[in-house]
């Protein structure tokens, strides 16, 4: 649940995204960006809840 409220939004989000920041690069680092901190949000949380005894 904590991957999926940070991670990139729809295509036409993403879209607008690379129209209003002005290309292809910018639009990369946010889809890299957003998943990776997704990544580690989900990480840290589901691995906290472990190490509190929630299986």
């Amino acid at each position: 649940m904590m991957f999926v409220l940070i991670y990139p939004p729809c295509f036409a989000a993403m879209a607008v995204f690379k129209r209003e920041a002005g290309g292809w690069g910018w639009l990369t680092f946010f889809v890299v960006y957003s998943t990776a901190l997704a990544w580690v949000a989900a990480f840290i949380v589901y691995n906290g809840g472990r190490l509190l005894g929630f299986h």
